[in-house]
């Protein structure tokens, strides 16, 4: 038997082996490669508004506290807080003149602050189990994170300080809530009789809400003005960034049951609003969204500017009124499958994406509805069961990013 021959083959066959492996983890790694490469999402519906953003001015019914019997060194005590909901006949402001007024009425605003965290520290306390207060802390801590806005911070702030006492106290780092609110109860009645009668007094007319201050943009655009003032009168004014007038010093009184909201923009946003239609508008002071009907939409020939003239009767929480703020108005919702932008393929000029249906890529055309920020929003029901060939479902696979992408190709996840 020639044994130099059979080395040689079985050398060749060892060869072979080789490269078939070589070859096979080639494959291999390419695949992983590609797998790794390969990002997916399942479609998931969701409804949004498209939004266009304007400046405006918000007129309400309001009266400015009257100052004709202050005058310099006077203390002035906001009796129903700095800013509160009111009633008629509520005694909103008093005016104090003594030695001491001034440091009074600032222990004062201190001592009733305190008196209402404990107030509510101890109802909470009360009220809810720990767990349940543990439950709420962390719902207003998530808030507090997600706000993007002073006011709401604020209240979030507010909230979350008061569960955190609240769940001390209920922990065994008790605080006599019933004893400390006694306690300031009585130094307030104390201060009250060393200031003696105020010199003035100053009620509610109204039931709304009181303001402490005043920003100088009180009845800019009167309401009565609406209905007859024309396309200049009413843009220069939501658009006017000259200084305010002398503001009161006393606050003011705001009926905020029924306001308006005059509103700059272009034509174009125009075109399809008409008196009586109701949109949501996301007020820029606090972000909430309130729905308001159209009173009057102004343009001119020839004029690119318009105002809209928006109005309600729900009544405004009082963080939400601020004279000039930024709007946004809801002028169309789409309703379809959210994607980042980056699952959109084109073919032929036509939009569409790759879905992974088993271990196969298949390409469907999609309507693109809306376009935001990193993201569309699209419809599948352009191509409807033709050939085999279905629209999107919301049980598919959206590749969001992959090479090398083909309608057919099979891949390995």
């Amino acid at each position: 038997m020639d044994t130099a021959y059979i080395k040689r083959i079985g050398f060749y066959l060892i060869l072979a082996l080789v490269a078939l492996s070589l070859i096979a983890s080639l494959i291999y790694h390419a695949y992983e490669e590609l797998s790794d490469d390969l990002e997916l999402t399942f479609l998931s519906e969701t409804t949004e508004s498209e939004f266009i953003e304007m400046k405006a001015y918000m007129s309400v019914e309001e009266y400015v506290v009257p100052d004709t019997q202050y005058y310099e060194g006077m203390a002035i005590e906001h009796s129903a807080g700095k800013t509160a909901l009111v009633s008629v006949d509520e005694t909103v402001v008093r005016l104090y003149y003594n030695e001491d007024a001034g440091e009074l009425v600032s222990q004062l605003e201190y001592l009733n602050e305190k008196l209402e965290f404990c107030k509510k520290a101890r109802d909470y306390a009360s009220k809810y189990s720990v767990s349940r207060l543990n439950e709420l802390i962390d719902k207003t801590e998530s808030s507090l994170l997600a706000s993007e806005n002073f006011h709401d911070k604020n209240s979030f702030q507010a909230e979350y300080e008061i569960l955190l006492a609240a769940r001390a106290s209920k922990m065994g780092n008790s605080v006599d809530y019933s004893a400390v609110i006694s306690e300031c109860e009585s130094t307030i009645k104390e201060i009250y009789g060393n200031l003696g009668r105020a010199y003035a007094e100053y009620k509610s007319t109204i039931n709304g809400a009181y303001f402490s201050s005043c920003d100088g943009y009180e009845s800019k655009i009167p309401q009565n003005v609406f209905s007859v003032a024309d396309l200049d009168t009413l843009y220069n004014a939501v658009s006017d960034d000259s200084t305010p007038d002398e503001a009161g010093k006393l606050g003011k009184l705001v009926n905020l049951n029924k306001w308006y909201l005059v509103c700059a923009t272009d034509k174009t946003s125009t075109y399809y609003m008409k008196k009586g239609d109701k949109l949501e508008v996301e007020l820029g002071s606090s972000g909430r969204i309130c729905k308001l009907s159209i009173e009057r939409v102004v343009t001119e020939r020839g004029r690119d500017e318009a105002i809209i003239v928006f109005s309600s009767d729900i009544m405004l929480d009082s963080e939400d009124y601020e004279h000039y703020q930024t709007v946004k108005v809801a002028l169309k919702k789409h309703t379809g499958y959210k994607l980042p932008v980056t699952a959109i393929r084109y073919e032929n000029g036509v939009a569409g994406v790759y879905v992974l249906r088993g271990s196969m890529v298949k390409y469907r055309q999609v309507e693109i509805l809306y376009a935001g920020d990193g993201y569309v929003i699209v419809t599948g029901n352009v191509v409807s069961d033709v050939e085999g060939i279905s629209s999107l479902s919301r049980y598919d696979r959206v590749i969001v990013r992959g090479q090398n992408l083909f309608d057919g190709k099979v891949i390995i996840v």
